[in-house]
């Protein structure tokens, strides 16, 4: 009997984990939240569900975050645009409206555009960022807190999580600042579409395990019944 079932048993055995470790993985690192705001349109629209990843530490140039508003002393969830880490310049802007990273233009493909903006010229304090809305003029993002104790800048420990995901497509990484020659580049996260294909795929090496064991441990088809003993 156990060389009929220990072998779809395995298979079984092997569907159950592979679905859970890519079920597990999921979970554990995504989260999502819907965004209340439009002030990052065109990249995010109001209402969209975002899906999220820890930073742990590792915040680039042109990385869209989503950090505790305690540095602006607004108790809820802000969404923007990283445009100047610790230690770094930023201003707006130059004769054909750029920003301007440590001096350097930045071709900001992904920005909504109606009009000038408002100017400005700082430094980001040590581990801080510098955000900013894509949507110039329609965003309460650090341009408007220049005068607060962290001079506008968003300190690293308020910094919660980077926006991988739009409603379940993968918002694609700015290159813009790294052609400024500023730090930055990311390649797309993993797409949860993809994990999600290895649990049904876990699901399905589970169901053809199960179809074997049973056909296993069945009596086989068409075989005589074994005939009484003689008396």
């Amino acid at each position: 009997m156990k060389n009929r079932w220990w072998l779809p048993a395995t298979v079984m055995t092997l569907g159950i984990v592979l679905a859970a470790a890519a079920g597990l993985w999921t979970v554990l690192r995504y989260d999502s939240v819907e965004l209340p705001a439009s002030s990052m349109e065109p990249t995010l629209r109001q209402g969209d569900q975002l899906t999220l990843v820890d930073v742990d530490g590792d915040v680039r140039h042109g990385d869209v975050i989503v950090f505790s508003g305690a540095s602006f002393e607004i108790p809820r969830l802000f969404a923007k645009r990283v445009v100047g880490l610790g230690g770094g310049a930023v201003a707006c802007c130059d004769e054909s409206e750029r920003l301007l990273v440590n001096g350097v233009p930045v071709e900001e493909e992904y920005l909504l555009r109606d009009g000038p903006t408002y100017r400005f010229t700082t430094r980001v304090p040590a581990n801080s960022v510098f955000v900013l809305g894509d949507w110039r003029n329609n965003s309460a993002d650090s341009r408007r807190h220049l005068d607060g104790p962290h001079q506008g800048a968003i300190p690293l420990g308020d910094v919660r999580y980077r926006v991988v995901a739009v409603d379940g497509e993968n918002l694609v990484p700015t290159s813009a600042f790294v052609d400024a020659g500023r730090s930055g580049g990311r390649s797309p996260a993993p797409d949860q579409r993809t994990s999600l294909l290895v649990v049904g795929a876990g699901v399905a090496v589970f169901l053809s395990g199960l179809v074997w064991l049973v056909v296993a441990i069945s009596p086989a088809r068409g075989r005589p019944a074994c005939a009484p003993p003689p008396r």
